[in-house]
């Protein structure tokens, strides 16, 4: 199973989505890309804004580099007309031109459904597709999206609303087209292989998880799922929730999706009493819009545990710039904890439960 994406952005300076250098100077660029792990091509790349104004018609003035992970990079554009609105321009380093139009169409899906997420702008010819040239030459598929500033979950009220977002999105019929994927289906999540010193440090317990959601044969709800519906990957807006890179979305096994929201609310908040807070408020959210079975609630922690296997597997192996926190040890830590405790979660609603180290606005829309 490919492992889920990062929970937190690469090593930013907190208080905003801003952050880092601003450039703004025609013939100027982006600033150098890292290479991507999955694109197999050992480059960094730069993108001037003289070619970016002319691939996407925009009167940019300045650039914005904002929390990316491996696969993609984004950045918010500035504009000069209208003055001080932005746009954010996501440039896809691994896949293709059709995966990117699969995105589009499902942002489109899931804004005509009523889930608030990033709105995919169009060029002047009706392409939602574009393509930016680096000054390598390269070309490189891309989505423009409209901005909005927000925050990640930190208030009380937030996981709730995370969890209400979600059921909906697991409740709501998959765009046409969009497919099972058989290789995070239920019954085809894989056993982990732990690196010897994730193994020897791990809970002995923990690793008998694997077994236990492979031997699974109980109730299995297969819907629309986002793939990795982590804290960094919501925006709060006022009482709205926001979700946002949808790389990852698919046809799977909506349970497990629960599971990695409620193992990222835990490990991004703080404290103990804050951990069990946040994920107890956002599956009383998600069952305040959507039922679970008994024996759905029984495996939640077992899968929650599996989910932070994989997290500690990952982040142990992760290249030395996608090392952050929570490190490798605190997600077996908390792994063992969920597997160790029964789903009798402090249904807290508007317990107070924030973000580890997160403040400021940030986010797109």
């Amino acid at each position: 199973m490919t492992p889920i994406a990062t929970m937190e952005p690469v090593a930013r300076p907190r208080g905003g989505h801003a952050a880092g250098a601003v450039v703004g100077e025609p013939g100027e660029s982006t600033g150098p890309v890292p290479a991507s792990a999955h694109d197999g091509a050992a480059v960094a790349e730069r993108f001037p804004i003289a070619a970016l104004r002319g691939t996407t018609g925009l009167p940019i003035c300045s650039l914005h580099p904002l929390a990316s992970g491996q696969q993609h990079r984004l950045w918010r554009l500035l504009l000069a007309d209208p003055a001080g609105s932005s746009v954010v321009l996501r440039v896809a380093l691994a896949g293709g031109t059709d995966s990117l139009a699969g995105e589009a169409r499902l942002h489109r899906h899931l804004r005509e459904h009523g889930i608030g997420c990033p709105l995919v702008l169009p060029s002047q010819h009706g392409l939602r597709v574009r393509h930016v040239t680096a000054t390598s030459g390269r070309s490189y598929p891309a989505l423009l999206l409209s901005f909005l500033p927000g925050t990640h979950p930190q208030r009380p009220g937030d996981w709730w609303r995370i969890g209400q977002v979600l059921a909906r999105l697991h409740a709501l019929d998959p765009p046409a087209g969009m497919r099972p994927d058989p290789q995070r289906d239920a019954g085809a999540l894989g056993r982990p292989r732990l690196p010897e010193p994730v193994r020897r440090a791990a809970d002995q317990r923990l690793l008998t998880i694997p077994g236990r959601v492979d031997g699974w044969d109980g109730p299995v709800t297969v819907g629309l799922c986002h793939g990795d519906p982590t804290p960094s990957n919501v925006l709060i807006e006022g009482s709205s929730a926001f979700v946002l890179d949808l790389e990852r979305a698919r046809v799977g096994w909506t349970l497990y999706d629960l599971a990695i929201a409620l193992f990222g609310a835990a490990a991004h908040s703080v404290g103990e009493s804050g951990a069990w807070a946040a994920a107890g408020e956002l599956l009383a959210g998600y069952r305040s819009g959507r039922a679970l079975s008994p024996a759905e609630v029984d495996l939640l922690p077992v899968l929650a545990a599996y989910v932070g296997l994989h997290e500690a597997c990952w982040r142990f192996q992760a290249p030395a710039g996608y090392r952050r926190p929570p490190s490798w040890r605190r997600c077996l830590a908390l792994a063992a904890r969920w597997q160790a405790r029964p789903l009798d979660l402090p249904i807290v609603g508007r317990a107070r439960c924030g973000v580890r180290g997160e403040g400021g606005r940030h986010g797109y829309r």
